[in-house]
């Protein structure tokens, strides 16, 4: 939606380029901001800024994961084993589906009191701010 009304799309965190970062680059944009995106030093701790950059290297790194990367010695489980050994429905270890609704998702009505009911504007592709049409 955001890309719609004018924003530029979330970067791709298994592009090339950014599988070539170091690992200080994201903590860097965490901190500091990078385009569009504003910093969230006061928001995240250092520490959590740190972990959420190594928990973005885990994904990129997961992607094209083998068996030779776990290291001689290291226990793997199948994850339906450990879905099972816990006592959680079989469906936890499968592809988790999105709910329709969040696919299909139509525009929520707001019903007020001795009001009639308005279905709301679609969202316009034209970002805040930008005129359309003739000029005045």
């Amino acid at each position: 939606m955001i890309v719609d009304r004018g924003f530029k799309p979330a970067g791709n965190f298994h592009d090339a380029k950014r599988l070539s970062e170091p690992l200080s680059h994201y903590f860097y944009v965490m901190t500091n901001g990078y385009g569009a995106m504003p910093d969230y030093k006061a928001q995240v701790t250092p520490e959590d800024r740190w972990a959420i950059a190594a928990y973005i290297r885990a994904l990129q790194l997961s992607q094209n994961a083998a068996a030779s990367d776990v290291p001689a010695g290291a226990q793997v489980e199948n994850l339906s084993d450990i879905t099972e050994r816990l006592g959680e429905p079989a469906s936890y270890a499968g592809p988790w589906p999105l709910p329709s609704t969040a696919i299909n998702a139509k525009p929520r009505t707001e019903i007020v009191a001795g009001a009639p009911a308005q279905t709301p504007n679609p969202p316009s592709s034209t970002p805040p701010g930008r005129r359309t049409g003739a000029q005045p």
